[in-house]
């Protein structure tokens, strides 16, 4: 099996308030994209934005089933170019059921696993949103959010959107 390069943005509902550290810089994650899909964009608007970036059209997008019932649900896609992977997660924002304001909690792009990659999506991910919030651990990954841990320099899910570039594998 392959190892995957991610990089996930993540965004939760729930906030923890948290104190930032002097060493840690907070940014505000969900002002980033990549391809131009954003956290919080609505879901037509965010597969036709990465659609249109990679040149494919809506016959690529794969939606998952349903473990219980078998049927598309919607709330989960990818969409796989090349050796690349994308992957999208939705949630509806209006009334339970809405399915037409559903938006983008997370984002997650996917490349084979080498170290040419890993020194490349890095190189590309500091060069494009600045300095990481975690900087006192650059070489396993980099992530940027509002609330970095003051101990750690280190960006969690449940305290707001975050973007994470990380070798996984």
């Amino acid at each position: 099996m392959k190892n995957w390069l991610f990089v996930a943005p993540l965004c939760l509902l729930t906030l923890a308030i948290c104190t930032p550290s002097v060493q840690a810089a907070a940014v505000d994650a969900s002002k980033f994209d990549i391809l131009g899909v954003r956290l919080g964009m609505p879901q037509s608007e965010a597969l036709k934005t990465l659609l249109s970036a990679l040149g494919l059209d809506s016959s690529v997008v794969q939606w998952r089933k349903d473990y219980f019932t078998g049927k598309y649900d919607y709330t989960d896609c990818t969409i796989e170019n090349n050796n690349s992977k994308y992957e999208i997660s939705f949630f509806e924002s209006g009334d339970k059921g809405d399915r037409s304001k559903m938006i983008v909690k997370y984002f997650r792009y996917a490349i084979p696993d080498s170290t040419e990659n890993r020194i490349a999506l890095r190189k590309s991910a500091i060069a494009k949103y600045g300095p990481p919030s975690n900087s006192a651990y650059p070489k396993n990954s980099a992530e940027w959010c509002l609330r970095p841990d003051k101990y750690l320099s280190a960006c969690h899910a449940y305290d707001g959107p975050r973007l994470r570039c990380e070798q996984v594998g």
